[in-house]
């Protein structure tokens, strides 16, 4: 290999990984380098290169694992908006164009404060001294920053007051700490009134973590990926549009906000969930290994429904009368007005359809209800997994023409005859008892799977497009 390099001005990202050899000529459209530093060689060494750089690089990562250098005399681009620094002990001088950081593996020797301009840092473990014992996770300061996500922390470093104009906060704790004891606990009570998405994780289940109140902006609290979050949230605030909860969280949660779009659950969580906001699009609790509560009256603007194992509630309700007015048209006018204004009172009577906006629904393996008429806009129909045992026994009404999946599980009870398959059909997986002549099959149908019970003739089109024979999967994916 040679000792001096030189590269075509097409290119646009350079990475150079312990390359020793030196770049005669930087690329003249180069907008981001990476320089992972050889063992031995430091500031002289990455000097010579930004030293080279077109005012076109906006973008720079600088490695220093392998070599340990000090590079805090190091000259940064002064068009620099992107800086990524690996396993340094002292920061260079932060350029005023900077907008992004990220720092990883850094031990500094106190907090950084950085350029106004930074609005988005990213801290994987890292830390700073504050005096000759305590050590805190958050390292640098910012005026104006709005994006903080502090990744690999540990439980035992202090996480002092948080900027106040914060308004997205990521924290991912270690999963693994060998010295610390079942029922560490970690505490964030104080958060930044501006903030509005909150993300918290950990693998580590010996963890109790207490959250404070959560702020009035707040609009996304995701805790999906913390095993064991298990801290009461008290009153939700009414700027929160989505919430989801990990495995280890089982507290009520009060009145839910009236503009909340999507909730999802997993794991252990088993309280009932009250009146489901109007706005609510999306309900998950697909995970949930223990829910079985009524859902009440479903809103209009549902568009995903995924229900957990256990979930055997009835998803429709009946209705009262329609009122005394002329004519059918007037009357469906009338009962439309009705839901319009007040979407969420059951009362008692007719049928109940689920919502017209519901594009997917899952049911578990313990659901046993009618579905009534399918909504036009459904795309997915899936009861239970290929695996388990479903007792869903119910026929199905025609199936809707957006229909793209519909997949019955391991049903011992349903044997019902399909109506027509929708031409939208891609797969179609139909186990357990099913043992009915299947209809023509759609010409774009990807995957077909039925099951052992199955032993009808199949179709001339099942045989040209499937080749299989009375029972079993087949695929016609390319």
């Amino acid at each position: 290999m040679p000792r001096v390099y030189v590269m075509p001005n097409t290119i646009g990202a350079l990475e150079l990984h312990g390359v020793r050899g030196r770049v005669k000529d930087m690329p003249q459209r180069l907008l981001s380098l990476t320089l992972v530093l050889p063992h031995g060689l430091g500031s002289a060494y990455a000097a010579a290169y930004l030293n080279k750089l077109p005012e076109t690089v906006h973008s720079l990562a600088l490695d220093a694992s392998q070599c340990q250098a000090n590079l805090a005399d190091l000259a940064l681009p002064a068009r620099l908006r992107t800086l990524r620094l690996t396993h340094l002990r002292e920061l260079p001088a932060l350029p005023t164009s900077l907008t992004s950081i990220t720092l990883e593996s850094c031990s500094l020797r106190g907090i950084v404060q950085l350029p106004p301009s930074v609005t988005n840092a990213n801290l994987s473990e890292t830390w700073c001294r504050v005096d000759n014992f305590a050590q805190t996770s958050v390292a640098v300061m910012g005026s104006n920053l709005c994006r903080l996500r502090l990744t690999g922390l540990q439980p035992t470093w202090a996480v002092p007051p948080l900027p106040q104009g914060l308004t997205d906060l990521h924290i991912d704790f270690k999963s693994f700490y060998h010295s610390l004891s079942p029922g560490f606990t970690v505490a964030l009570t104080v958060l930044p009134q501006s903030l509005e998405v909150l993300t918290l994780s950990c693998g580590f289940g010996g963890l109790n973590f207490t959250l404070g109140a959560l702020p009035y902006s707040l609009r996304t609290l995701d805790t999906t990926h913390f095993l064991n979050f298990n801290s009461a949230l008290g009153q939700l605030p009414d700027s929160l549009t989505h919430l989801s909860l990990g495995w280890g969280f089982y507290h009520a949660l009060g009145a839910l906000p009236a503009g909340l779009m999507e909730l999802r659950f997993a794991g252990n969580f088993n309280r009932p969930l009250g009146t489901l906001p109007p706005s609510l699009r999306v309900l998950d609790l697909h995970q949930c290994c223990r829910f079985n509560h009524p859902l009440g009256c479903l809103p209009r603007a549902l568009r995903q429904l995924r229900l957990g194992a256990v979930f055997n509630q009835p998803l429709l309700l009946r209705h009262a009368s329609l009122p005394a007015v002329h004519g059918q048209q007037a009357a469906t006018q009338a009962l439309g007005a009705r839901l319009a204004a007040d979407p969420l009172q059951p009362t008692p009577g007719a049928l109940v359809r689920l919502p017209e906006t519901l594009a997917v629904l899952h049911i578990g393996e313990a659901f046993d209800h009618p579905l009534g008429p399918l909504p036009k806009s459904l795309t997915q129909l899936r009861v239970g997994r290929c695996c388990c045992d479903c007792r869903f026994s119910h026929a199905l009404g025609p199936l809707p023409a957006a229909l793209r999946v519909l997949q019955l599980g391991v049903c011992a009870a349903y044997n019902h005859a399909l109506n027509r398959l929708p031409d939208a059909l891609r797969e179609l997986r139909v186990f357990g008892a099913f043992d009915q002549p299947l209809p023509q099959l759609p010409a774009c149908l990807e995957v077909l799977a039925l099951g052992d019970a199955f032993d009808q003739t199949c179709r001339r089109r099942c045989r040209e497009r499937c080749a299989s024979c009375t029972w079993g999967t087949a695929s016609t994916r390319r």
